[in-house]
């Protein structure tokens, strides 16, 4: 499990609540499964309108995993197999092809960049021929970090004043552990 500390007093701002005093809002959002092939399947710009949403009132954002939906574990199992029998650039096409759904993405992001503190992985990512991945090429163009299946977020106010967040993608019947 990755641990994640951020100084959360350079975050702070004036309360809306409480007059005089700071606060800091932190929104957790993912699970988006973005395929630009069938846009029918997730709201993007409502994702987008969060994200300017986020940037508006200076909230930081931490994502659970399943950016995009490239692949299913069974999916990519199938193609590792396959991917022994090509010959020629066939797994250099795939990776072109992800990369561009992260690059559609990352668009639709781009009100987040500075903003994501990090996110857990999920599932339905892309494992790229150098071994990286789809969520790391997505992290680091929002400057947030990979937090691997699960995390601990530690928000620091100082004075050991602390808020925790232990992050994960949830639970359900994959095979992976950021999927269980």
């Amino acid at each position: 499990m990755e641990q994640l500390r951020v100084n959360a007093r350079k975050y702070l701002y004036d309360s809306w609540w409480i007059p005089g005093e700071k606060e800091l809002g932190i929104a957790i959002m993912g699970d988006f499964q973005y395929n630009p092939m069938e846009p029918q399947d997730s709201d993007m710009e409502r994702v987008r309108k969060w994200f300017k949403w986020c940037k508006g009132h200076g909230f930081r954002i931490l994502m659970t995993g399943d950016i995009i939906d490239s692949c299913s574990p069974s999916s990519r199992t199938e193609l590792n197999v396959a991917f022994v029998r090509a010959y020629g650039h066939s797994r250099d096409a795939l990776d072109e092809g992800i990369k561009s759904i992260c690059d559609k993405f990352i668009e639709i992001a781009e009100p987040a960049v500075g903003l994501v503190d990090g996110s857990v992985i999920g599932h339905h990512g892309w494992i790229f021929r150098d071994g990286t991945s789809s969520h790391q090429y997505i992290m680091d163009a929002l400057g947030g970090k990979n937090l691997g299946d699960a995390a601990k977020i530690i928000y620091d106010f100082g004075r050991d004043i602390q808020a925790r967040v232990w992050l994960h993608h949830g639970s359900g019947g994959a095979v992976t552990p950021g999927g269980i």
